[in-house]
């Protein structure tokens, strides 16, 4: 085996030395940055990573405005000033309080003791069962904490402003569930000197702050009420901050859309006010809502903001101009307050040619404003003063029998049918006997008219004539024709309904499977009775229709402009011919000059035709007063129904005596505000 011979290799000692100092050199480089990064320049890199969580701040849009047809400001905004309570993280002084109260509630609890105890006693009763009964417990007497600190301030915050604000414990529990965020809203719209106090008696560093957001302001008060509708403020429309970028993917598709997109995410999860009812609700997408704007926001942890990255203002909603003529429509509720005070009641004016509706007035009415503000309470107040149903919009969307009112319909479709012709007279006596057994169908007054043709049925408003001629025709042509006209089918007016009309046949009557089709049941449609069901609206577009000599009035809320004028509605001529159809209005004309309709021309300039009614509701519990007109017969221009309903047991009311003397007050403010010149 040969010698191996170690070699050895000289390292000059310079060598080492620097290798060993550039080791060195670059040590303490490292040492020296990370001391400048955790202690020189800790602030700054601490304030970066505090702020780079993103919240969307949601500005929500003042709404559109909304005018009468001549101009005349109906709803608009005002500004409302609430009070807050800070009850974010950032804040400490609540937080403190809150946390405070929250150990005493925990300490002093009875059923904190309970539970605990009921483990000593009872084996079956786990340490789990303890722990989820302790912990639900708990979170209760949070609620309760802010409960009490709040309610704390608010006390001291009504009597220094004499008001008697109180705190719902609902809305509490859900802010701190959901939007723990944004401030608390604790009491709304201060008055100016209510205002100048608070801000007086506290400092800005307060947790009580004022927030100011826009309120719908109503410069008629309760007028037009139905119609309008109310939007609601009972909830805390203040800037909100919902996401975050770490918290939620919305933030970042947000801002990846195109505006009109963003505006649809806005509205669908912070829209700001709430359209309930009316045309605030109706048109509310469409022009109301306007643009609510946002703000991206760079936030601490604690939620405190820190910068604005982005700031796109709100754009208030578009105005709309309504038909209706406010200053008719005060004289019409008015007038049903006047006469009938505590009768629900409704008045549908239109005009002829265009079908605008100029009032749609409902008794009784209600506080827009309050209705806005304090929906819940103000609900159960006006159910106790005048019953369930007071927001109901009977007017478009009340379901009455017609009565008699429905007789020009009777008449149209007997010399449509050939049933009788206008020169016919038919022996009408006090009633009829009809069916086996034997029923009385009884004149409405008990009385025999005698020889009756359909003008003279118009006028006295005949039941055994409308009997006998239903009998002629039937069923099909009598139903028919009041199909042609719409009576069982949605109007195009915005706020009309689609549920519940009624014009009665035999299929009808077989899908409430009551039995098959009697003659009864013909008779009693042609008076108005039985299963009719329809809308004041509905009569209102009846009496224009009859004015034009058409089928269809298509009515609407919305002021037309001339340059759409004139309107094409969408029925068909009635196909009668013009003996007949000046047979029908001959019988409408002397109606209101001799008739049942006698009080209502009275001190008018304008011819009137008109039809009157008494209906029973199907379960006696009301009457009905109907009238329907139209005027002048010469150049008809305005169609009107009034129709007020009795009080529970008051048999007093009649077509012609309760609803006839409304409608000669309305019509007669209309002949003064339009100058109205006889056969014109």
């Amino acid at each position: 085996m040969s010698d191996i011979k170690s070699k050895t290799i000289d390292i000059p000692l310079w060598r080492l030395f620097l290798v060993g100092g550039i080791a060195f050199a670059a040590f303490c480089a490292v040492i020296v940055r990370l001391s400048a990064l955790q202690l020189f320049n800790y602030e700054n890199y601490t304030e970066a990573a505090n702020t780079q969580s993103r919240r969307l701040v949601i500005i929500p849009a003042p709404r559109g405005n909304i005018y009468d047809r001549n101009g005349k400001l109906l709803v608009a905004n005002r500004p409302s000033h609430n009070i807050v309570a800070d009850v974010t993280e950032q804040n400490s002084r609540l937080k403190k309080e809150f946390d405070r109260e929250y150990s005493r509630l925990m300490k002093e609890d009875n059923l904190l003791r309970t539970i605990r105890a009921r483990r000593k006693n009872n084996p079956a009763f786990t340490a789990e069962h303890v722990r989820r009964e302790r912990d639900k417990r708990a979170g209760e007497l949070r609620i309760i904490s802010y409960v009490n600190v709040l309610k704390r301030y608010l006390d001291k915050t009504n009597r220094l402003l004499g008001r008697q604000d109180s705190l719902r414990i609902a809305s509490i529990r859900k802010h701190f569930s959901h939007t723990r965020t944004i401030p608390i809203t604790i009491a709304r719209d201060l008055s100016e000197e209510q205002l100048a106090r608070f801000i007086e008696a506290y400092p800005v560093d307060h947790p009580l702050k004022i927030v100011t957001q826009s309120i719908r302001i109503y410069p008629f008060g309760e007028s037009a009420a139905h119609i309008l509708g109310y939007v609601r403020n009972d909830r805390d429309d203040v800037p909100q901050i919902p996401y975050s970028l770490e918290d939620s993917p919305f933030v970042a598709e947000f801002l990846a859309q195109p505006e009109k997109l963003r505006k649809r995410h806005i509205l669908k999860q912070y829209g700001g006010q709430k359209a309930a009812t009316g045309v605030e609700a109706y048109f509310d997408e469409q022009h109301l809502q306007g643009t609510p704007g946002y703000q991206m926001m760079t936030v601490r942890p604690s939620g405190f903001a820190y910068a604005t990255e982005l700031d796109v203002p709100s754009i208030q909603g578009e105005s709309i101009d309504l038909s209706l003529d406010i200053d008719l429509q005060i004289v019409a509720e008015k007038s049903i307050a006047q006469r009938f005070p505590d009768n629900r009641a409704s008045i549908v004016m239109l005009d002829v040619n265009t079908g605008e509706v100029l009032v749609c007035a409902n008794a009784p009415s209600y506080d827009l404003a309050r209705m806005s503000l304090e929906p819940h309470t103000y609900s159960r107040e006006l159910e106790e003063k005048h019953g369930a149903g007071v927001l109901l919009n009977r007017a478009t969307r009340g379901l009455y029998p017609a009565g008699s009112s429905f007789k020009p319909i009777t008449a149209i479709a007997a010399l449509r049918s050939g049933a009788v012709t206008p020169d016919e007279t038919l022996e009408c006596e006090s009633y009829i006997e009809r069916g086996n057994p034997p029923r009385k169908f009884v004149e409405h007054d008990g009385r025999a008219f005698g020889e009756v043709d359909v003008a003279r049925m118009l006028e006295v408003s005949s039941n055994v004539f409308c009997y006998l001629v239903s009998e002629r025709m039937g069923i099909k042509a009598l139903a028919g024709e009041a199909k042609r006209f719409g009576l069982d089918s949605r109007n195009t007016f915005e706020l009309s309904t689609d549920r519940g009309l009624v014009i009665p046949t035999p299929e009808y009557k077989a899908s409430l499977k009551r039995g098959g089709w009697a003659l009864g049941d013909t008779l009693n449609t042609a008076i108005g009775q039985g299963d009719v069901l329809t809308t004041p609206l509905h009569l209102a577009c009846l009496a224009a229709s009859i004015a034009r000599n058409e089928t269809r009035t298509d009515a609407t809320i919305l002021r037309i402009p001339p340059e759409h004028l004139p309107v094409k509605h969408s029925g068909t001529p009635i196909g009668l011919t013009p003996e007949q159809y000046q047979t029908v209005v001959h019988g409408m004309v002397d109606c209101a000059k001799t008739g049942t309709g006698r009080l209502l021309p009275r001190g008018l300039k304008s011819t009137v035709a008109s039809k009157t009614g008494t209906a029973q509701v199907k379960n006696k519990t009301a009457v009905l007063a109907w009238v329907m007109a139209y005027v002048p017969v010469e150049k008809p221009q305005v169609a009107l129904v009034v129709m007020v309903e009795s009080q529970a047991g008051d048999r007093r009311l009649g077509g012609g005596s309760s609803a006839a003397p409304i409608a000669n007050d309305i019509l007669k403010a209309w002949e003064k505000k339009y100058a109205v010149v006889p056969g014109q």
